[in-house]
């Protein structure tokens, strides 16, 4: 009588199963929680207003800026955003989604600023809500956008190495089976 043999490919099955069913997901919740947590700064200490006259940042490349402005005051209020070098800025209609911020108000985006190159960026306000705007940021686009890059690149090779982990596994413990390649 010859010894039982021993079925083998059970630890890569595992390994692959937890990696594409546990890994990759947490992979891009990590991600995300890191994206976010990187913002929750800006919304936990009050922005500064935009005063009457304007209100000048420097902006360094590659940053954010959302200029808000009292959420019961949205519709009548358009602001603007300009800079010495035009063409280092980037400005889009934000969105109608309102945002509770420090001071308990709640505040509705009205445009987006983005920079390409380092620049002074001047921020003016009209309207009924102009006198309680603030710009929220700087906010990084590689601090924002970078975690959650890296989370989908890890989740992506977490899922692949799973797969052909899994693949492997099975087609040991078929082949170790009794009676398999006789």
């Amino acid at each position: 009588m010859s010894a039982p043999r021993r079925r083998k490919g059970l630890i890569p099955l595992i390994l692959g199963l937890l990696s594409m069913l546990v890994g990759a997901p947490a992979a891009v919740l990590i991600g995300i929680a890191v994206a976010v947590g990187s913002m929750v700064g800006h919304v936990t200490e009050q922005p500064p207003t935009v005063p009457p006259t304007g209100l000048t940042v420097e902006a360094e490349a590659q940053q954010m800026f959302l200029v808000m402005v009292p959420s019961e005051q949205s519709a009548d209020t358009t602001c603007t955003a300009t800079s010495p070098e035009q063409a280092a800025l980037t400005t889009v209609p934000a969105g109608n989604d309102p945002v509770v911020l420090a001071d308990g108000r709640s505040y509705t985006p009205v445009v987006g600023v983005g920079t390409l190159e380092a620049t002074p960026v001047t921020v003016q306000c009209e309207g009924p809500g102009a006198a309680g705007a603030v710009v929220m940021g700087p906010l990084g686009i590689m601090e924002m956008g970078l975690p959650l890059l890296i989370g989908l690149g890890v989740s992506l090779l977490l899922g692949l190495l799973g797969l052909g982990l899994t693949i492997l596994g099975i087609v040991r413990l078929l082949r170790s089976r009794p009676g398999a390649g006789a």
